[in-house]
């Protein structure tokens, strides 16, 4: 099982909760996909490394970090070989095993698996995909589906995707990330190809009773107890309130916190540099006022 983030805490810090939620409920050791404009330092890396495998992905691309880690986990599952993953999102905690087992029965060994064909296929713009969560294959089928190369470089992979507007122009990783969508992408490379190599099912659940979404989140964070999995609410430590049940089922003393930020949750060093350029605009109205209405005139 393979998720993915990058050096932000507001994904980062759900590692050890979806690690351990991995190896109690399934029995799987998981495999983070960390991207990195640099190398990780080896204290990050050994704290990390606690819960689970860690492939560390640096990257010099351009594109928005937060799209290069929905595409890292990708990248790292091509480079399996025949062994079997699957992809899910790092803020998701399984409580029951049963559902993705018995989804997973109609695994074909040479395509992938998707599961949702009937998420909000009355939607124009989602007409085609399914989620992105759970796509189950073969390492190699992966790296054939993605048309990816044993010694292609991260960046290399990305770049392939540079400009790509064939649906709904959310394709292009290179876009802002809220409008890229790693689902269109995998639409779209999915109806060029000459052989579909994605079979999908549906999920046939209801939702709304079976999962916990940070949608529809309990006022009280109580689990449902028919709940199979839970889709948490972001960042995880600033609601730890709400996810306390979750926490104390996996940490019931004390939650290994990765990075420890109450403010900022959208931190990366994209946002810091937009952040620092913000500032500076900032400060040179403000001396620019100053001189046109000096203080104490």
């Amino acid at each position: 099982m393979i998720v993915s983030a990058d050096l932000n805490p507001q994904f980062l810090n759900f590692w050890p909760l979806a690690a351990a939620s991995w190896v109690k409920t399934f029995g799987i050791t998981p495999t983070l996909a960390l991207v990195s404009r640099s190398e990780v330092n080896s204290k990050l890396l050994g704290k990390l490394s606690q819960f689970g495998e860690v492939v560390v992905v640096v990257s010099k691309n351009q594109a928005p970090l937060p799209n290069l880690a929905k595409l890292a986990r990708w990248y790292v599952a091509c480079k399996l070989n025949d062994e079997v993953v699957t992809v899910e999102d790092i803020d998701t905690v399984f409580f029951d095993s049963s559902y993705l087992i018995q989804k997973l029965e109609n695994f074909n060994s040479e395509r992938l698996l998707g599961i949702g064909n009937d998420v909000n296929q009355d939607d124009s713009d989602y007409k085609g995909k399914f989620p992105a969560s759970n796509l189950t294959g073969r390492g190699r089928i992966f790296s054939e589906f993605f048309e990816s190369s044993s010694g292609e470089s991260f960046d290399d992979f990305v770049n392939r995707f540079r400009n790509m507007k064939a649906i709904d122009e959310r394709e292009d990783p290179f876009n802002n990330p809220k409008n890229f969508s790693d689902e269109s992408l995998i639409r779209a490379i999915r109806r060029k190809s000459v052989q579909d190599l994605i079979v999908t099912i549906p999920r046939e659940v209801d939702i709304q009773s079976d999962w916990m979404d940070r949608s529809w989140w309990p006022s009280d964070g109580k689990i449902p107890g028919r709940a199979i999995l839970a889709n948490m609410p972001r960042p995880l430590y600033n609601n730890q309130t709400k996810c306390q049940e979750i926490i104390d089922l996996y940490f019931p003393e004390k939650y290994p916190w990765i990075l420890e930020r109450k403010s900022r949750i959208w931190e990366n060093p994209d946002n810091r540099i937009r952040s620092s350029f913000r500032q500076l605009l900032f400060r040179i109205r403000f001396n620019l006022r100053k001189i046109r209405f000096p203080i104490g005139q």
